[in-house]
């Protein structure tokens, strides 16, 4: 229960200091006569926009009517260009409600030094002030707690007539010294003298900032909040000063620096930023490292706005984090826009965290560092893995994360249709003309479908030859059809590519949504299915989807029928294919691929069954079964006096889902006496991994145990960089469908160098997947890529043959034999 009631009091208290944080602007020009508000100002004072006004009409209107003359006395003061205080509170009064509202004021000057305007903040702070014990003493005029407040009581002739202990210990006077004259650390502040007279005359409450002189010379910034004192009759005899010391910069500075031991060291030779922002967000502190993130002198921003240096889009977002930071979060970290000295916006990842409890300083503390190149790289990253690199169309992964968004957001009742278009005889262009003007002509086409399809629909790259489109809304499918046919048409006449006309016939499959499916996955097939069906029918022809078509079915119900039949007889086999060091040429892991000689259809191609396994979900079965078999042969290597050599073996996202999949893991390992550092898991990237912080965890367990963890197909999935900032791995492999195209065509070849250089500074281990040709070779090597495997050096391998080949890797053949048998 006690707990329940801490948890509580500091939820309160953390509230209370978010709320005093939400700030409304008001400028008074001073040579005009003119008040300017925000439109928060009116909602904050709960009344209308009046241009009638005058200054400062709207700032006093509702004051308490017994502190009105001491407000009007102080603005009075403030308009004649007077800086007699930069920071003020006074009571409101809204109906029967009682409020504290807090002004900030900032004086503005001309070139003589004379004050010509002031801008400056009003923001409520009702809940600070009356948990405050000193306005509490104040309601009750009882003033007996000398212990814990610094409180200083004059009588109607400004005389000390008492003096708390604490008052004693902030100015340096004593008792005795201050009741044979007038109060000392007053000489020189005539407003406070005169607000004082005013306070006797008609009472009131009113708390202010103000410089105070000490006994020994030097000065102290106080909080004050003045009230009169009354006797038994309620007759004024007197006025009351409670006092507050606040922290000055350079007494923030000194906390900052004398803070948790080497904390002054770290704050000093840090490349963050580190700030301290007062309750008006003037910056009160600013580390040196201010001058190479953003450009300016340090002193140059003390006492400035720094919500003057956040991005109008990212000041919300700002106000945001304060307050999450209110509700008890230790520390948040957002990313937000600020603006460099040159003025140019740099994207800073930025920490937020009210100072430790105890430290005296009531304000925020933040840091930031710049992270515009990394966060420009991601940005690339993303773009690269979510588009088509040739066309700049999305992939087909996105397109059909895209397509199962639109049906997980319809209305009940909706339809939509999926298209696929198929450019027949484009294999034949390719091996005729050439990858340059075959790619040219990928290019053409993309921009045709597009400019024929209404900017709502979505046009992706499915594959080499195939383009999927998504249509919706739509009235009928009789609309759709006429579309179609329209883009057939459009297909008729040729392409002018350089000095060649080529002719590209089409077909296109289309399948709608409900009839034909009611998931991405289903519709896609379906209109796969549609598409072979127009291509057995001809060029430029055109199916819909039906039933009939779907023959395919029966195979893969088959084919997941026979898996559990083909782990029980052995029908599975694993092939190795060696991974290379890029630069020594020493083979150093290979990885475990499946195999399934079926005994009715032959080799059945694992892009054929896998996706059936994992839909069945006979993909946690196989997949234990393809661990057990790789450290086996691993043990059968070893006891054979092999060159020891990590395995990688492909992991399926079902099986981190299993609750027992740790603990099967380490049983396995156990049971074939392997030792954890020569097994390496590899995630296919092009899975949609789920949110689970179990998977998360299961990882974080592998690699404690010595496992390396790679993300396998990298650049073709949903999740790259989310998972890449996620999860802590070794290595990604870089899919062959980038590898293909280096280092002849220009976009690929720069995708994959600045996909080489993020994962070296993210300290990840970069491995080429389908390297094939020398070429491609010498561009990994110049490019610092760590690791290859392809044909170039040898295809996967049965375990016999590849045991042959760590035979010559023993003996340093294996760089130098003929591997065309293997190839």
């Amino acid at each position: 229960m006690k707990s329940h009631k801490r948890i509580k009091q500091v939820k309160v208290a953390h509230q209370s200091r978010v709320d005093s944080f939400y700030m409304e602007k008001w400028t008074i020009d001073l040579v005009r006569g003119e008040l300017h508000c925000s439109a928060g100002i009116y909602q904050l004072f709960d009344t209308y926009r009046s241009e009638s006004r005058e200054v400062p009409g709207l700032l006093v209107e509702w004051v308490h009517p017994e502190d009105k003359s001491l407000v009007e006395m102080l603005w009075n003061q403030i308009l004649h260009g007077n800086r007699v205080v930069k920071c003020f509170t006074c009571r409101i009064l809204q109906g029967h409600q009682l409020k504290f509202f807090q002004y900030h004021m900032r004086y503005q000057y001309d070139e003589h030094g004379v004050v010509v305007g002031i801008e400056g903040t009003v923001r409520d702070v009702t809940d600070v002030m009356t948990r405050d014990n000193r306005f509490k003493l104040l309601k009750s005029n009882q003033f007996v707690d000398w212990n814990t407040e610094a409180i200083v009581i004059v009588d109607r002739d400004h005389n000390v007539t008492r003096c708390s202990s604490k008052a004693e210990r902030l100015f340096g006077w004593t008792k005795r010294e201050l009741l044979i004259h007038q109060a000392p650390f007053l000489q020189g502040k005539d407003f406070i003298i005169e607000m004082s007279k005013t306070l006797l005359q008609s009472g009131g409450v009113i708390c202010l900032d103000a410089s105070h002189l000490r006994k020994n010379g030097t000065t102290i910034d106080v909080n004050i909040c003045m009230s009169v004192l009354r006797d038994a009759n309620h007759e004024i005899i007197g006025v009351v000063y409670l006092y507050k010391e606040n922290k000055a910069p350079t007494a923030i500075s000194d906390w900052v620096l004398a803070n948790d031991g080497g904390f002054s060291e770290f704050v000093l030779n840090s490349s963050d930023v580190f700030v301290f922002l007062s309750h008006d967000c003037s910056i009160q502190y600013i580390s040196p490292a201010v001058q190479n993130v953003l450009g300016y002198q340090k002193n140059a921003l003390l006492n400035t706005d720094f919500l003057d240096l956040i991005h109008p889009k990212d000041k919300k977002t700002f106000q945001l984090c304060i307050e999450r930071v209110g509700e008890g979060i230790e520390k948040v970290t957002k990313e937000m826009k600020i603006q460099h000295h040159d003025h140019h916006w740099r994207i800073c990842q930025t920490k937020f965290k009210f100072p430790q409890a105890g430290s005296g300083l009531d304000g925020i503390v933040i840091n930031f560092h710049d992270a515009t190149e990394k966060k420009e790289a991601e940005e690339l990253v993303h773009y690269v893995t979510r588009h088509d690199h040739l066309t700049h169309l999305p992939n087909q992964k996105t397109f059909k994360n895209r397509l199962a968004q639109q049906i997980a957001e319809m209305p009940r009742n909706s339809v939509l249709a999926v298209m696929t278009l198929c450019l027949r005889q484009f294999k034949d262009i390719h091996h005729t003309f050439g990858a340059s003007i075959s790619e040219e002509l990928l290019f053409t086409v993309a921009n045709h479908i597009r400019g024929h399809i209404p900017s709502e629909y979505l046009v992706a790259r499915a594959s080499d030859d195939e383009f999927s489109i998504m249509i919706r809304p739509f009235a009928g499918k009789d609309n759709v059809f006429a579309l179609a046919g329209e883009i057939v048409q459009s297909f008729e006449p040729s392409f002018s590519i350089n000095q060649y006309h080529l002719f590209v016939p089409i077909n296109i499959g289309i399948s709608f949504y409900p009839d034909d499916g009611v998931n991405a996955e289903t519709l896609i097939r379906n209109a796969d299915l549609a598409l072979h069906r127009a291509k057995q029918r001809g060029y430029n022809t055109l199916q819909a989807y039906t039933s009939r078509l779907d023959m395919g079915t029966c195979r893969n119900f088959a084919l997941a029928n026979g898996m559990g039949r083909a782990l029980k007889n052995s029908e599975f086999a694993l092939h190795y294919q060696p991974r290379v060091d890029t630069i020594t040429g020493k083979m150093i892991a290979a990885e475990a691929l499946i195999r399934w000689a079926h005994p009715q259809w032959g080799f059945v191609s694992p892009a054929e069954f896998i996706p059936i396994a994992e839909s069945s979900g006979l993909i946690v079965p196989i997949g234990e079964w393809v661990l057990r078999e790789a450290c086996s042969q691993l043990r059968k290597w070893r006891e054979a006096g092999l060159p020891e050599i990590k395995v990688s073996v492909n992991i399926s996202v079902k099986q981190f889902l299993t609750h027992d999949f740790v603990d099967t893991v380490q049983y396995i390992l156990r049971q074939f006496q392997i030792d954890p550092l020569f097994i390496e898991f590899e995630i296919t990237e092009t899975a949609i991994l789920p949110d689970d912080p179990a998977i998360a965890e299961a990882i974080k367990q592998f690699r404690d145990m010595g496992i390396s963890i790679y993300f396998d197909d990298f650049g073709t999935g949903y999740s790259s960089l989310s998972w890449l900032q996620r999860l802590d791995l070794d290595g990604i492999k870089l899919d062959k469908s980038f590898v293909d195209h280096i280092p002849h065509n220009w976009a690929p070849t720069q995708i994959v160098a600045s996909v080489i250089q993020l994962a070296h500074r993210l300290n990840i281990t970069v491995v080429a997947e389908g390297v094939e040709t020398e070429q491609q070779l010498a561009y990994l090597k110049e490019n610092e890529c760590d690791e290859f495997q392809g044909y170039l050096y040898s295809r996967a391998l049965p375990a016999s043959a590849f045991e042959e080949l760590l035979w010559m890797e023993g003996r340093g053949q294996a760089t130098k034999i003929n591997l065309d048998g293997w190839r």
